[in-house]
């Protein structure tokens, strides 16, 4: 149970940072879609 723990504490400091801000989620998601493109071979 220690992993769980380890990953709810570090989701949990992800979720809380002030530094989050909606231009990083927006790079998080274009960079996730990039990746899906090449991983399909839509390139």
């Amino acid at each position: 149970m220690r992993g769980t723990k380890r990953v709810s504490q570090l989701l949990w400091r992800w979720r809380t940072n002030p530094l989050r801000r909606h231009d990083d989620v927006v790079g998080v998601w274009i960079v996730l879609a990039v990746w899906i493109v090449i991983a399909t071979g839509g390139t």
